[in-house]
């Protein structure tokens, strides 16, 4: 499941009603919580819920890359660094067997 800006939990709730149930290998999700104006990225906290949400086993962390920009975008877009530490200890500080992995450009990983 690729979310790069991340899907609110009332949206990501519907998930549970699809039939056939629906099995998730891999969520493509951010840690980082942006804001672009209004909406943006709604980071680990919710990176997690979403895990916790569709069972998946690996959490594979994207769209955090840092854009060099300049002009209007450097006055409306807001980042928070956020860890995947982070919203465990807000959740309560259990990990319970969250499979977290950071690919670098050009890096992959096999998924089974």
């Amino acid at each position: 499941m690729y979310t790069p800006h991340s899907i609110y939990m009332e949206t990501a709730k519907q998930l549970e009603e699809a039939n056939p149930r629906l099995k998730t290998l891999a969520l493509l999700h951010g840690l980082d919580e942006t804001w672009f104006g209004l909406d943006g990225g709604l980071g680990t906290h919710n990176g997690l819920k979403l895990v916790r949400l569709t069972g998946a086993k690996y959490w594979v962390q994207n769209h955090d890359e840092v854009h060099e920009m300049t002009g209007l975008p450097t006055y409306i877009l807001s980042r928070k660094k956020n860890t995947v530490e982070d919203a465990v200890m807000r959740e309560g500080g259990e990990r319970g067997g969250l499979n977290y992995v950071k690919l670098e450009n050009g890096e992959s990983m096999l998924l089974n």
